[in-house]
């Protein structure tokens, strides 16, 4: 079990590690350094102040120091482990990529049954992407209703809990992006910590299938990614904390140029 105390930043401050960061990091089968841990720690206590905590079912630090540490849910440590199918390739600090046909990993996480805070009217799907890439190939969802993909034919494209594809053009694929549900009637677009678009869109249904990430029905993604989530909805200001902790972290890690 990990000590509370360890150092924190660079500067050497001390301070208890946030129970939960020590929760995360007890999970991994290659234990984190110090150093690491202190980042989760920092990732959290952001994450908690900007109001994601309760919100999320899953997050996951893809861009991790482990295989398996980049496969375990932060949200709920030994709930939704990532299984990885047909081996998708992983890079130490850099996250997971799929070989564009057939390989994803698996959050074995399906809202579409209930219990969870991802819901009809109330979601949110995200990535991190290290891969500027057009291409018709989602990032992360079930099947035909729930998906996001980060640029295809040169647009941010989404199905929020509907079959019908909403889309805002990008220039490229880089960064966080995502769709946020907050009601029946549409949802927002956001790329880094901005909302870019709010498109009117009904919702229509959750597919009944885990949700996938560097997949989502028979589109299969090459990109790398280096933080996937999903969850409950979250407003512009929880949008921008989430952008901020998470570029903090992959800055730190040395994913970022």
């Amino acid at each position: 079990m990990l000590g509370i105390g360890l150092p924190v930043g660079a500067a050497g401050l001390d301070r208890a590690i946030d129970l939960d960061a020590a929760a995360y990091a007890s999970a991994m089968t290659v234990a984190p350094s110090a150093s690491r841990v202190a980042l989760f720690d920092a990732f959290l206590r952001a994450i908690k102040a900007g109001g994601l905590w309760t919100r999320l079912d899953v997050l996951y630090l893809l861009a991790a120091h482990d295989e398996q540490a980049g496969r375990v849910n932060l949200i709920a440590p030994g709930s939704h482990t990532c299984t990885a199918v047909n081996s998708p390739s992983f890079v130490a600090d850099r996250g997971f990529a799929g070989d564009g046909s057939t390989s994803y990993l698996s959050t074995g996480l399906n809202p579409s049954l209930g219990g969870t805070r991802f819901a009809l009217n109330d979601a949110v799907l995200f990535v991190w992407s290290l891969t500027d890439l057009n291409a018709s190939a989602a990032e992360i969802g079930t099947r035909t209703s729930t998906r996001l993909l980060a640029r295809s034919s040169g647009s941010l494209a989404a199905r929020a809990n509907t079959s019908t594809t909403t889309t805002v053009a990008v220039a490229d694929s880089l960064g966080l992006v995502g769709w946020s549900r907050r009601s029946a009637a549409g949802h927002d677009f956001f790329r880094g910590g901005t909302v870019v678009a709010s498109p009117t869109q009904a919702s229509g249904a959750i597919s009944n299938d885990a949700i996938r990430i560097g997949a989502a029905g028979s589109t299969y993604s090459a990109r790398r990614l280096a933080v996937a989530g999903a969850g409950a909805g979250l407003d512009s200001s929880q949008i921008a904390a989430l952008a901020s902790a998470c570029e903090a972290y992959l800055d730190a890690v040395g994913a970022l140029p």
